[in-house]
């Protein structure tokens, strides 16, 4: 899922509000890059969706009701990337 895809998705946009409501943190584009990536207000680090998740994918996990550390893998930091 790209941050664009995102972006331009009603029904996520309105999932994710209702997301960050309950959990807090914020959604963006990962940098450089457009994942879409969501971090934690109280963590370092962040989570992206599994590589090939779709637009249904993300809405279902925004709706689990579980946070998305729990169903979506850490980004990792690549240290040789300049941000």
């Amino acid at each position: 899922m790209t941050y664009p895809e995102f972006e331009k998705d009603q029904a996520l946009q309105e999932a994710a509000a209702e997301y960050t409501a309950k959990f807090g943190g914020r959604f963006g584009g990962e940098e450089p890059g457009v994942r879409l990536v969501y971090a934690p207000d109280d963590e370092d680090t962040a989570y992206t969706p599994p590589d090939g998740a779709t637009a249904d994918r993300v809405l279902r996990d925004f709706q689990s009701g579980k946070p998305l550390p729990e169903l979506w893998p850490e980004l990792e930091y690549d240290p040789d990337l300049l941000y």
